[in-house]
């Protein structure tokens, strides 16, 4: 029996620069995207970040290879909703993002 993919949005694969800040402890990690949708994305940071599903975070993802600073304006909220797996140098987790990327352009584009 082949299983079915039931994601409603296309995963591009993308390896970004990515920052989160995690609402629970109030403190910024620095991390990698792995894949990205409109509703979510793949994420690793490094060492264990003791995060789990349903912690709350706010992403901010580097558009550009090169881009250096991402400004909290442009920080998306996201929850977490999977975690693959923690190993003591790294942690790889799945976040939904809370407003899909069609409502921040959106938003933007009204400001």
């Amino acid at each position: 029996m082949v299983e079915r993919d039931r994601r409603a949005h296309k995963r591009v694969e993308m390896a970004r620069a990515c920052k989160l800040f995690v609402a629970k402890t109030g403190k910024y990690l620095s991390g990698t995207t792995w894949n990205l949708s409109a509703a979510g994305a793949l994420l690793e940071v490094k060492g264990p970040a003791d995060l789990q599903p349903g912690d709350r975070l706010f992403l901010g993802i580097a558009l550009k290879r090169r881009q250096a600073v991402v400004l909290a304006n442009e920080m998306l909220d996201a929850r977490i909703v999977r975690s693959l797996w923690i190993t003591a140098s790294r942690e790889v987790f799945g976040v939904q993002f809370v407003k899909s990327s069609a409502d921040w352009a959106a938003a933007r584009q009204a400001a």
